[in-house]
Order: C-alpha cells, then sequence, then structure tokens
C-alpha cells in the first residue's frame, strides 16, 4: 500500500524532504481533530477499517511523528501528555503549532 511505501521510504529522509513526501503521497490537514487523532493513533496497531480510517493510518501517523522536527517533537510529546490527562480541549488549542498531519480518515 501507499502509505506503507510512504511509511519506509521516509524514514531515512531529512526532515522536509520527508514532509514534501508525505504531501505528494498523502491528504495532509490542518485542522485540529485530524492532528488530535494522529497523535492518538501513534500507539495504536492499525485501527484500518474499525474507524473507516482506511488501511496504513497508524503506521502513517508514526511515520509522520517521526519525521517532525527537533523543535516541533518536544510540542507533540507535550500534547499527547495533556491528552492522556483527558484535556482533549487544550490539547485541540495547542495542536495548532505541529504541521499538516494525514487527514483522518485516509482517502481510499
Amino acid at each position: 500500500m501507499i502509505h506503507d511505501r510512504a511509511s519506509s521510504f521516509c524514514r531515512g529522509l531529512p526532515h522536509q524532504r520527508a514532509v514534501d513526501y508525505y504531501r505528494e503521497m498523502t491528504d495532509l490537514s490542518d485542522v485540529a481533530a485530524d492532528k488530535v487523532q494522529a497523535l492518538l493513533s501513534i500507539d495504536l496497531e492499525d485501527i484500518g477499517d474499525d474507524l473507516g480510517a482506511g488501511a496504513g493510518y497508524c503506521a502513517t501517523c508514526r511515520a509522520w511523528f517521526a519525521a517532525l522536527s527537533a523543535e516541533a517533537r518536544p510540542l507533540a510529546e507535550r500534547i499527547r501528555e495533556v491528552l492522556a490527562d483527558g484535556n482533549e480541549t487544550k490539547a485541540e488549542w495547542l495542536v495548532s503549532a505541529l504541521p499538516a498531519v494525514p487527514r483522518f480518515p485516509l482517502p481510499p
């Protein structure tokens, strides 16, 4: 699947090249709800059709997270802590500083 190829291909790329590749290979979103969903999906096994996300959604989110810049990664980690504490409203405010994420659900 294309998202699996994106994940393995981007692992060794410099950050900006990885981001550019994702923009070409996936439908990215700056919507807060999509960013929250991506952060929540990083540690999950592939949810695929269970939530209508499309196969490879979680793997694509993990690859996006791995490609984050040194500046964005600490913020993403902090937002994940906020989400773990159950404060989704605060998380939705904080995610605006993160780069675009794979849209939820991924297109077929």
